[in-house]
């Protein structure tokens, strides 16, 4: 067991601070790690990995390149009143991402995760619910090329996000796919724009086989759609979907149901919005035909 308080690490190469095993923990407190650089195979600069543990609280992960944080392999992290800020991509075959959770456990509080490119958080076959709250998460970067900028991307994992804010992102905000099951509650999800040719600008975006689950909170200012459910599930209430070009859009089998109140049991492709959810300042309510769909990060 190691903690490390009040210290800077840059400069590193491939990786700054890492709990690789069963039985490792490692604290680290009111410190920054900052500068870790790319050599080829992979890089992150803080990282839990192979059971090893990782507690994070009042530290600066910044500048880095292709990943600032991972949590894989049966890592488990917590990451507490923290900065997540700069992580750039390596290469341009290379598609960076400020946070990783792949087959390992996360949760943030008070965490902001803003103005890195491309992704700002990953999670995919995660080990526990992935919890989110008090995060704001948003500007995220797109590549040279105006593509991504995406703000979080779930795949085959359940993520709780609750109290938080994403903001500013480009292409999609929420991107949720496999078989993963979401829940987005108290929270905003706002500003999400089109790329400079014109693609997406999608707040949330859940595709066949997912479920997602909206409760107080805020869909506006989409360039696109502020939700669009492709052959997925989702319940929608108490929320406002607002000033987005369109509003709700489901297709590819997903079939719209306004109720009273929310589902004891959500329904294979249904799309619940209850009568308490308000539709105010959107170009077009619901949307028609079918539009593209985004390819999985």
């Amino acid at each position: 067991q190691v903690r490390v308080e009040r210290t800077t690490f840059s400069s590193s190469s491939e990786a700054g601070v890492g709990s690789n095993g069963e039985g490792t923990s490692v604290t680290l407190i009111d410190s920054v790690v900052r500068d870790n650089r790319f050599l080829g195979n992979d890089a992150t600069a803080v990282g839990a990995r192979l059971g090893g543990k990782m507690q994070i609280s009042g530290t600066a992960v910044v500048d880095n390149q292709h990943r600032a944080m991972h949590s894989v392999e049966g890592g488990q992290m917590v990451i507490e009143r923290s900065l997540i800020q700069g992580t750039v991509s390596a290469s341009t075959a290379k598609e960076s991402r400020a946070v990783e959770v792949f087959k390992g456990c996360a949760s943030f509080t008070n965490v902001s995760i803003v103005r890195n490119s491309m992704l700002g958080v990953l999670v995919g076959e995660a080990t526990c619910p992935v919890t989110m709250d008090r995060v704001l998460l948003g500007q995220t970067i797109p590549k040279p090329n105006g593509r991504r900028g995406w703000g979080v991307s779930v795949q085959n994992s359940q993520l709780v996000m609750q109290n938080s804010a994403l903001f500013d992102n480009c292409e999609v905000g929420f991107f949720v796919y496999g078989s993963a099951r979401v829940s987005v509650n108290q929270s905003s999800v706002s500003g999400t724009q089109k790329t400079s040719d014109g693609y997406y600008g999608i707040g949330l975006f859940g595709l066949a086989g997912t479920f997602t689950q909206v409760t107080h909170t805020d869909v506006r200012d989409s360039q696109g759609v502020g939700l669009f459910f492709d052959g997925a599930s989702a319940t929608v209430f108490d929320s406002f979907v607002s000033n987005n070009v369109i509003g709700l859009h489901p297709q590819h089998g997903s079939l719209l149901k306004v109720e009273a109140s929310a589902p004891a049991v959500p329904a294979a492709l249904v799309v619940s919005v209850g009568e308490s959810t308000q539709f105010n300042g959107n170009e077009s309510r619901l949307g028609s035909g079918e539009y593209p769909v985004p390819d999985p990060f």
